[in-house]
């Protein structure tokens, strides 16, 4: 929700509460007040930061405000004495927190208006608006979140069964995009992920190419060898969807962490004229999604004039594909094998190593299960070594 603009009462009133120490400044945003609440309000904060307490004297406010923005000292003055008449007490905070609540409702209001209006029910937006209204809160600097010892480097989700895809992606978190030519396993790959993870998380996968759920049970019977007990324990936490419309309400279902599947991104509901314009739509509304905490995974199509070929420029129908994901894979076949395939991290945001990071094998006993496997130095990879040396010994 955007910041309040407080009325001229309000603002006095509260920064008649700064000065005094009965209110912190962090209680408002800067943005919410006029040009010279904001000079009041950057000179107490100034005088907090090197060791002053409140109540401030005008003097100091007037001294320090002069100081940060070359304030007319006549009329920082004058707007100072202009105060004294707005004393409030702590009950300045309950003024200050009406004042919010009143906004938003009215935002509530507009945003169920504008939902009303394009028949688009997104829960989401509503519930963002609610926890951002009293969202303001200590600043902080960076030296003061660390403290005194190195945290742990971010990770997200990880897949068990795929430890090298697992490791050099850092984990599943923000979008992920997986694309293949047809018939290589992409959702393969998806479904055994979307099972792995479900024992650590709960997972809500979208079926919109429309494979269906009987066919997904088949598979996970295959994969657990026809033990009930064990398919139980991969889908206890899986959620089937066969389309995309409680996808609101399944984020405020769980707390974060989930996981997201959607298979695959090129069915999502789109406008026919805007196609292209609904579907980066969709990649900004996963990255707001991944931002709370629920990771995305999503299939993709490829372009087909990228058919053999391993470029991020190779999902199908978005610029914001590209350039939105966080880690982009595509699988691509052996000329020469059809139990392998490459697995080709295109784009990995947070990890240093890109490229053919790993071979897939089908498990022959689960089937629909991908095994890893040492990368096998098949012609592109030689030849590119060898042009790699070649180099080298030049430039020796």
């Amino acid at each position: 929700m955007k910041p309040i603009k407080l009325g001229a009462d309000l603002e006095k009133a509260l920064l008649k509460g700064i000065v005094e120490g009965i209110s912190s400044p962090e209680s408002v945003d800067p943005q919410e007040l006029s040009k010279k609440g904001k000079v009041i309000h950057g000179a107490a904060v100034y005088l907090l930061r090197k060791g002053a307490t409140a109540p401030f004297k005008h003097t100091a406010i007037t001294l320090a405000a002069n100081h940060l923005y070359a304030s007319n000292r006549d009329e920082v003055g004058a707007y100072l004495r202009s105060l004294e008449e707005h004393s409030t007490g702590s009950e300045i905070n309950t003024l200050l927190r009406a004042a919010r609540d009143k906004a938003a409702l009215v935002a509530l209001v507009n945003q169920a208006g504008e939902q009303l209006a394009s028949g688009d029910l997104r829960v989401s937006d509503l519930t963002s608006i609610l926890a951002t209204q009293h969202s303001s809160g200590p600043v902080k600097s960076l030296a003061e979140v660390v403290g005194r010892r190195w945290p742990r480097a971010p990770r997200g989700i990880d897949i068990p069964s795929l430890p090298i895809i697992s490791e050099n992606s850092r984990g599943l978190f923000g979008v992920w995009a997986i694309a293949g030519e047809p018939g290589l396993g992409k959702s393969t790959l998806t479904w055994q992920i979307a099972l792995d993870v479900s024992r650590s998380v709960p997972v809500f996968y979208y079926d919109l190419d429309g494979t269906g759920e009987e066919f997904f049970i088949e598979r996970t019977r295959a994969i657990v060898g026809s033990d009930f007990t064990r398919f139980r324990r991969f889908t206890k936490n899986l959620f089937f969807r066969h389309n995309i419309a409680s996808f609101e309400e399944d984020i405020a279902r769980f707390p974060a962490p989930a996981l997201f599947v959607i298979d695959s991104i090129q069915t999502l509901p789109a406008s026919v004229r805007f196609a292209k314009e609904s579907l980066d739509n969709w990649i900004r509304r996963f990255k707001e999604t991944a931002r709370k905490g629920y990771p995305v995974l999503t299939v993709s199509e490829k372009q087909r004039s990228e058919y053999g070929e391993a470029n991020i420029s190779g999902f199908k129908g978005s610029g914001d594909i590209e350039y939105g994901v966080t880690v982009g894979i595509q699988l691509l076949g052996y000329d020469d094998d059809e139990t392998l395939v490459k697995c080709i991290l295109v784009k990995s945001r947070h990890s240093k190593r890109k490229g053919h990071i790993i071979d897939l094998e089908r498990d022959e006993d689960k089937t629909f299960w991908w095994k890893e496997r040492k990368v096998r130095y098949d012609a592109d990879t030689v030849s590119n070594n060898q042009r790699s040396r070649r180099s080298q010994r030049r430039a020796a």
